[in-house]
């Protein structure tokens, strides 16, 4: 993909970015409603969000709604909009007050390198991607060791530091951006001890919420997301 010239200056210093692909979402865009809920309860910081999607659920708000056909499309599109972007999927929930601080220092488990011949056979494009990356990583920057990012929270990225990995390793469906922008720059990392799945969810200390396949939980998950984000977003409408 060819990555046009972005502007040189960003219009918005902060940004939350959710990509959302509408069609093909068993929930029908209820994660993405929850998912909204969270940030709104919990998010510490008064920053716009925008959700750049393949299509608008009927309850959301125009306001924060871009057509972007497209993964790669919808990256390019928040990074060149904002000096900071906190990257959210639709399956990630916050479930206790969050800042900037609390994101400085990233996720992140077990070493990557060793699992490269592995990941590269793997019959799933989203760790054959990851294996690509890890591998430009270990044989062009020269990392003995590089830590799994892929832990699925959200994350917050730099503009110009997206761009350089943009840049370097290229755009694609299912891009992993938090392996190649955190192996490209280094980053520091903590434990991902954070970080719950739907079976952990109450579990003290348990910051942030990632249910992959809310469908396959069912009828359990939409009492609990009910029942902890009573609320509604000021990014919901009445239809």
């Amino acid at each position: 993909m060819t990555i046009k010239k972005w502007p040189e200056k960003a219009p918005l210093s902060d940004l939350i970015a959710i990509p959302f692909h509408l069609e093909g979402d068993p929930m029908k865009g209820e994660s993405l409603r929850y998912a909204l809920r969270s940030i709104q309860k919990h998010w510490q910081h008064p920053w716009p969000v925008i959700i750049y999607g393949t299509a608008r659920p009927e309850w959301l708000d125009e306001g924060i709604f871009q057509l972007e056909p497209s993964y790669p499309q919808a990256l390019l599109r928040a990074f060149s909009q904002a000096d900071r972007v906190l990257w959210v999927n639709d399956d990630m929930f916050f479930l206790m007050d969050t800042s900037v601080e609390d994101h400085l220092i990233q996720l992140a488990s077990g070493d990557l390198i060793p699992r490269i011949p592995e990941l590269l056979a793997s019959d799933n494009i989203w760790n054959r991607s990851r294996g690509h990356i890890v591998s430009r990583l270990h044989h062009e920057q020269g990392l003995d060791h590089l830590r799994d990012f892929s832990v699925h929270y959200p994350c917050l990225y730099e503009r110009e530091k997206a761009r350089q990995a943009f840049d370097h390793f290229g755009v694609w469906h299912k891009y992993p951006l938090e392996l190649a922008y955190h192996g490209l720059h280094r980053s520091m990392s903590r434990p991902a001890g954070e970080y719950a799945t739907f079976e952990t969810r109450d579990l003290p200390g348990k910051r942030w919420l990632n249910v992959q396949d809310p469908a396959e939980v069912g009828e359990k998950w939409s009492q609990w997301m009910t029942a902890r984000f009573p609320n509604p977003s000021p990014w919901e409408i009445r239809v």
